[in-house]
């Protein structure tokens, strides 16, 4: 008894192992890998923007009296936009032109004293011409006239410096206040009532009414289709068409784009500084090597993105990177060749070289995809 019972043991353990002995053949459904049209179609998040910003400082240091804008304010050209604290230059001002008053009577002496030598000097200059005067006599006249011509030069050099110190103490007045060097909206606005500016410290930022721009930040592999593309912003349901204005040399936010600005063809007067919407962008794919696969194709091992090939019954992985977002579930990427087949199902559930039986692709009919 205890025979046929170890006998059926060890059947059912072959059996068994039979059983486990042969491998797995799991179905898998593919995609082939397609190329890209002649005429690739992105979108890229943008923003409008002023074509000129102005950081607006004053020339002088003191505290912010007055704060007459708040960010998005309309200014003209020549409006006060703030005001620093004016009493120490208005008492440098009075002190100057104190100072101013001194010397100009102290130049008007010099200079009355300076004529009545040259006149003394041109009396004695013809006396002694005629002999009627000692040497002596005309040396000292000639002594006197260049001292006091010498003394007229200095109070006079004071004087223009009094004038000049008064001139500089006026336009430092001026100064206090900060105006809109032309009509622009307040983009940006660093400081408030109160706070204590140095000379040349930014206080608000100006963006000209008329002149806007768009902007995005594209990847370095999309630079050279765009390039050579046109573009339309869209806010709103309404179209811009666009122009090229500049493509940035060096990379901007993060350090991983590339700033690419859009000039308006046609009026924009509906849109403000600031507004977000989306560029679309028809880029020429020629010389590109990129492709499109449905993105749930791809899986991720040891931190890179790869995929799976299928070929005669097998399936091998290949990385791959990926390049940006396309339409109806498919991603734009390198790696793979054009007519390659990925498998879309199943993805994580495979090994290398692992056979795999592939799954004729689903009917228009196959609602949900399940049959």
């Amino acid at each position: 008894m205890k025979f046929k019972v170890i006998v059926t043991i060890l059947a059912v353990m072959m059996l068994g192992c039979e059983k486990e002995s042969k491998e797995m053949i799991r179905p898998v459904q593919t995609a082939e890998v397609i190329s890209l049209p002649q005429k690739l179609s992105l979108e890229y998040p943008a923003i409008v923007i002023s074509e000129h910003e102005t950081l607006l400082a004053f020339r002088v240091a003191g505290a912010i009296e007055k704060m007459e804008v708040e960010v998005g304010s309309f200014v003209k050209k020549g409006d006060v936009i703030a005001q620093v604290d004016r009493r120490d230059y208005e008492v440098q001002l009075k002190a100057f032109e104190s100072k101013s008053k001194v010397a100009k009577n102290a130049y008007e002496s010099a200079k009355a004293v300076a004529e009545n030598a040259r006149k003394q000097y041109q009396r004695v200059e013809v006396l002694y011409k005629e002999k009627a005067i000692p040497k002596k006599s005309y040396d000292e006249a000639l002594a006197g006239v260049k001292a006091a011509s010498a003394g007229e030069l200095a109070m006079l050099s004071q004087y223009q410096e009094a004038l000049q110190g008064v001139e500089n103490c006026k336009n430092q007045l001026k100064d206090t206040e900060l105006r809109a060097p032309y009509d622009g909206y307040i983009s940006k606005k660093f400081m408030g009532e109160g706070g204590v500016v140095g000379a040349g410290i930014p206080v608000v930022a100006i963006s000209s009414e008329n002149s806007k721009q768009v902007r995005i930040n594209v990847s370095e592999r999309d630079i050279k289709g765009i390039e050579s593309g046109t573009g339309e912003f869209i806010f709103n349901g309404k179209h811009y068409k666009l122009t090229i204005a500049e493509i940035g040399k060096v990379k901007g936010i993060g350090k991983m784009t590339y700033p690419v600005t859009f000039n308006f063809l046609e009026k924009n007067n509906g849109l403000l500084i600031d507004t977000v919407g989306m560029v679309k962008l028809e880029s020429d794919t020629q010389g590109r090597n990129e492709v499109t696969i449905p993105v749930e194709a791809i899986f991720e091992r040891d931190g890179k993105s790869r995929v799976w090939v299928y070929s005669n019954g097998k399936v091998t992985s290949k990385e791959v990177e990926m390049i940006a977002p396309y339409d109806n579930g498919k991603i734009i990427v390198s790696g793979v060749e054009v007519g390659d087949k990925v498998v879309t199902r199943g993805v994580h559930e495979l090994s290398e070289e692992q056979k795999v039986n592939e799954l004729p692709p689903f009917t228009d009919t196959n609602i949900g995809q399940v049959l």
